[in-house]
């Protein structure tokens, strides 16, 4: 865990000495919770919840905390969701020792572009990988655990739409488990998985449309074979996937593919989690391309790295320590020579992610006033609009 936060802030550095709001964190979950406090903590955004970041700010506003400190209690919440993932992954995941550090590891180390952690925007993606480890991990006695279990894949559920685009994986786990005669996953967290998506399925219908841009889409052969030609190689290669012609792609994805297929056909006990978590990584490369095949700076994992292509890597590599746990030397320096060189991407080829260093400020007078304000958020061009309550609908 220490070695985890070393790397968030070397990704991130302001955001552990002067955090800021970023994106919808300030524009949509805490202006909104201003305005509306809880009512709000069901809305959706996108066609799906955002319950964890919007619980965070209806909490965080009524229980009196100013809202010039509101990016600290953000940055509290994040770290406390990030210590979970890891802690979870760590204890849950059925492997040894050496294997469990590096699933912990890859969860931070995986080059992207784009890195914009640290911040309640972002946060589901990360909480995405509390989905399969709770359900198909090691399983835990006791009521506490068991509730515990019950309380965060409720949150990871309803905080993203993972729960519908993981659904089949699940399902399909879920069957061959009870064909096996095994008692996982459990009968609440199925329904609770379920929930999600068929909320996920209306959200997406009152929005209209599963794209993420407003562009018309684009070859749609090509547009896949992009996303899964840098889904396969932009942790290897790094920047140089971006000028790769499409003629060296096609031979670089079969080799990637003969790879990938001779990796876990390597035999080992975990092959249902393995299938699992393979398959959630396709589920999300198609949902990728579905959402982003018309605006091609989209597909880049250096243009959308933690959106599109964090969790399928970090799944991958989980099922490969799966398969490669207890099969010898050679298979832990090759996973620590990977770790090492996405940690020389990281500090190298990309670098830390840095904002806007000039002061921002609140007007904690207006605001006692009862007056809207503006106040400026990061990325730069963004503004979170705080509107009192009483003056909700008047236009304003």
């Amino acid at each position: 865990m220490l070695a985890c936060l070393a790397v968030l802030l070397l990704r991130r550095p302001d955001a552990f000495t002067r955090p800021w709001f970023y994106g919808e964190e300030g524009r949509a979950f805490l202006a909104h919770a201003y305005t509306s406090g809880w009512d709000t903590v069901g809305c959706r955004s996108g066609g799906y919840h955002h319950l964890y970041p919007r619980a965070v700010a209806a909490l965080g506003l009524s229980s009196g905390v100013p809202m010039s400190q509101m990016p600290w209690v953000n940055l509290g919440a994040v770290l406390l969701m990030y210590i979970t993932v890891w802690g979870y992954v760590f204890f849950r995941l059925p492997v040894h020792g050496f294997w469990r550090g590096s699933a912990v590891l890859s969860s931070v180390l995986v080059p992207i572009g784009n890195e914009i952690w640290t911040n309640m925007t972002n946060v589901q993606w990360p909480m995405a990988l509390l989905i399969p480890i709770i359900l198909f991990g090691t399983r835990p006695q006791g009521r506490v655990m068991r509730v515990l279990d019950a309380l965060v894949l409720f949150l990871a559920s309803f905080t993203g739409p993972y729960s519908l685009v993981f659904l089949p994986a699940i399902g399909l786990g879920w069957w061959r488990a009870r064909q096996a005669g095994e008692g996982w996953p459990r009968l609440e967290q199925l329904l609770i998985i379920v929930a999600g998506a068929v909320a996920c399925i209306i959200g997406l219908f009152h929005a209209g449309d599963v794209a993420r841009t407003g562009s018309t889409a684009g070859p749609v052969i090509l547009g896949l074979l992009q996303a899964l030609f840098y889904q396969t190689w932009f942790s290897v290669l790094s920047p140089s996937v971006l000028c790769m012609p499409v003629w060296a792609q096609v031979p670089l994805l079969l080799l990637a593919a003969g790879g990938l297929y001779a990796l876990f056909r390597v035999p080992h006990p975990h092959q249902r989690s393995v299938n699992v978590l393979l398959l959630c990584a396709g589920a999300l490369v198609l949902a990728t391309w579905a959402s982003y095949r018309g605006a091609p700076g989209f597909l880049s994992p250096y243009g959308a790295g933690i959106r599109n292509f964090y969790l399928p890597v970090v799944f991958v590599a989980w099922a490969a320590c799966l398969v490669l746990d207890n099969q010898g030397r050679w298979p832990k320096v090759a996973m620590a020579l990977l770790l090492g060189w996405w940690l020389v991407q990281t500090v190298v080829f990309i670098g830390p992610t840095c904002y806007d260093p000039s002061v921002r400020a609140i007007d904690q007078a207006a605001l006692d006033r009862g007056e809207t304000i503006e106040v400026d958020i990061h990325p730069n061009g963004w503004t979170m609009i705080l509107v009192p309550k009483e003056r909700e609908g008047t236009g304003n």
